[in-house]
């Protein structure tokens, strides 16, 4: 029998007598049990964490393209449907059509209200229905985000004041450039943008701005097989229109600061469920020392019989790799299902308790989300593993340096 194989089959018999009883046995329990629930533990929290970003991200784009096209100096309304149809005929392009938007002042009442004015094209389907669009297809009607209607206290028909970031220059002086519409509805994306955005129809958005606007851009809806960036990267702003300057923006740009704070919220929570992990490589350290304790004159009988110093560091490595597998095995085998299945358990947890484990109102959605990536389970499998083999180092490297005839001076 070779080498290695002698000390896997004296690490794998060390690692089966802990099974016997005493204290020993309660440390490896705790090591294999600890390390189970860590890694279930990261894989269903990630994966939690992984689906509220996506169903905020799939809210956001219900209104906002997924592209859109700039220009420092504005562009014109001309320019802006020929650019819009020169990149329709793009390959990954499922739409492109003009937009304006534009920060304005709101007023209702006595209330005031800062809010972004949208321009909506019926080509971008994922938000509103066909009723709300021939409403918006009125002259100067709008559509305002949920939150932004109550706090107004807006509802179908009534009028609203936007005053517009430009000044109208009269006979009597300059006065800030302002248009009553009327409320013809109201949507909600379950997101921060129904407390701030206003919909018109592309029509009433000209005439409100009309010219070069600033605010004028083009929107691009790609299909859901191209990747954002890879679209950016194939197909430079510059090249792709009659505008020398133009540039792309993704849309989670005017989001940035928020996506990096759910990253970093992502980040914090792994390491802080990491020390479960953590705690279960120091279970492995202990089990590992406490065996080397234990099988002292064991490990120097068979160091006389010729086992060599590195078969039995290769022994102790092989008896915590084992504890530490087990322990990684089973939080996988916990963790990937439940995270793959959990907003059906949620679900059924509901049906059972006859309630809503997330309040609608409160939360904005009703139902558990989840998203199991498979690169956050090979992230957690791989530190798993790092810890492991770390944990086993200095007991293995202990044992190794035993010698036989200082162990077996006082042996009777």
């Amino acid at each position: 029998m070779s080498g290695l194989a002698v000390a896997a089959k004296l690490g794998l018999r060390y690692a089966a007598a802990v099974r016997g009883g005493g204290y020993g046995s309660f440390l490896s329990l705790s090591a294999i049990i600890a390390m189970a629930l860590g890694v279930a533990s990261l894989v269903i929290v990630l994966s939690v964490m992984n689906g509220f970003e996506r169903e905020l991200q799939g809210r956001l784009l219900r209104l906002l393209p997924e592209l859109t096209l700039h220009h420092h100096d504005g562009i014109d309304s001309a320019s802006a449907g020929r650019t819009a149809a020169q990149l329709s005929g793009l390959d990954g392009v499922r739409a492109a059509y003009p937009q304006l938007v534009a920060p304005v002042m709101v007023a209702a009442a006595d209330r005031q209200r800062g809010a972004l004015l949208r321009s909506y094209d019926s080509r971008h389907e994922s938000l509103l229905d066909e009723r709300q669009r021939a409403l918006l297809s009125r002259p100067y009607s709008v559509l305002v985000g949920s939150q932004l209607a109550r706090q107004l206290g807006l509802r179908y028909g009534d009028s609203l004041t936007v005053t517009l970031p430009r000044v109208a220059t009269t006979p009597f002086g300059v006065f800030p450039r302002s248009r009553r519409l009327i409320v013809v509805g109201s949507f909600a994306l379950g997101a921060q943008l129904d407390s701030s955005a206003l919909l018109v129809s592309l029509q009433s958005a000209d005439k409100l701005f009309g010219g070069t606007a600033p605010e004028r851009l083009v929107a691009v809806d790609l299909e859901p097989t191209v990747k954002l960036e890879q679209f950016i990267a194939s197909h430079p702003a510059a090249a792709q229109s009659e505008l020398h300057g133009a540039s792309w923006q993704p849309w989670y740009a005017s989001f940035a600061s928020f996506f990096a704070a759910v990253a970093l919220e992502k980040r914090v929570v792994a390491v802080l469920l990491s020390m479960i992990v953590v705690v279960a490589g120091f279970n492995i350290v202990a089990t590992l020392s406490m065996t080397v304790t234990a099988k002292r004159k064991e490990i120097a009988v068979l160091r006389t019989a010729g086992l060599r110093r590195g078969q039995v560091v290769a022994a102790l490595m092989v008896q915590g790799g084992a504890l530490g597998g087990l322990g990684l095995l089973l939080g996988l085998l916990v963790g990937v299902p439940v995270a793959a299945t959990l907003p059906e358990i949620a679900a059924f947890i509901e049906r059972l308790g006859d309630g809503a484990l997330l309040d609608p109102t409160v939360y904005m959605i009703n139902a558990l989300p989840s998203q199991l990536e498979w690169q956050d389970v090979a992230a957690t499998a791989s530190g798993a593993l790092l810890l492991i083999s770390l944990a086993t180092l200095l007991p293995a490297w202990r044992a190794g340096t035993i010698l036989p005839a200082e162990a077996l001076r006082y042996d009777r």
